[in-house]
């Protein structure tokens, strides 16, 4: 098994679906992760993957008392298939949270792949 740490980015979109829930409680929750083979770099005005390859529903996990969260999911054999170069969490609605690039996982119809994003408030 190969682990992967790469720092994400939380991208305007996301910033404004955090506001709404919290000041105005409208807005679907971060539910969902999807993978991509898009090479650009993350900037605040991206509102989705360049090239998406796979989704799959998000794994919600928070310890109460802490300042942090996580999303995960795990792709099974043939799901997300490619050479996958980003990834980015997603509400039901499409509206993405944030979004991270790296290095191409060449993930063949017989692979596994396991995506995580762990967020902490300061």
């Amino acid at each position: 098994m190969r682990t992967v740490i790469q720092h994400n980015m939380i991208v305007a979109s996301g910033y404004d679906a955090m506001c709404d829930v919290i000041g105005n409680g409208v807005m679907a929750h971060m539910s969902k992760i999807m993978v991509g083979s898009g090479t650009t770099d993350t900037n605040a005005s991206m509102t989705a993957l360049e090239s998406k390859v796979a989704e799959k529903a998000a794994v919600y996990a928070h310890e109460q008392g802490t300042r942090s969260f996580s999303l995960s999911t795990d792709f099974l054999e043939g799901e997300a298939v490619g050479a996958l170069t980003e990834a980015g969490v997603f509400n039901s609605d499409d509206v993405m949270l944030d979004r991270v690039t790296f290095k191409p996982l060449n993930i063949d119809a017989d692979d596994r792949v396991s995506m995580k994003f762990d967020f902490t408030f300061s």
